[in-house]
């Protein structure tokens, strides 16, 4: 899977990267999702709270565990897997709906899921 950075300036391949993570900004207005490859971090996207960053983690984590190629698994049965490249999303795309709420964790997977369907559109 690649990941495309906010801005669009930057491509990653998550079979090199060492870790994604974020931080709060030195002034704590923004949180900045980055990646660590060969011990050099890399900014991925910044967002307003701290809950949207995780959000776009979960989003990111979603992703990746899509399957990725067609495999035979026995009995007739066949996983269906897709190339993918997730696209960081932009702050004000990132919705309430995506900030974890145990009450609603059925709404916040459909919500992943067709921000990811949608931004394959794209």
């Amino acid at each position: 899977m690649l990941i495309r950075s906010q801005n669009k300036q930057g491509i990653y391949n998550m079979d090199v990267i060492s870790a994604i993570d974020f931080a709060d900004s030195s002034n704590s207005l923004t949180h900045q999702i980055y990646v660590l490859i060969n011990g050099r971090e890399y900014l991925l996207g910044r967002y307003s709270t701290k809950e949207k960053a995780i959000a776009v983690l979960d989003m990111i984590e979603k992703k990746y565990l899509e399957p990725s190629y067609i495999n035979d698994v026995g009995g007739g049965e066949y996983a269906k897997y897709e190339r993918s490249v997730f696209q960081m999303p932009e702050d004000k795309s990132v919705q309430e709906i995506f900030v974890v709420n145990p009450l609603k964790l059925k709404e916040y997977d459909d919500a992943i899921k067709e921000y990811i369907s949608l931004s394959e559109v794209e």
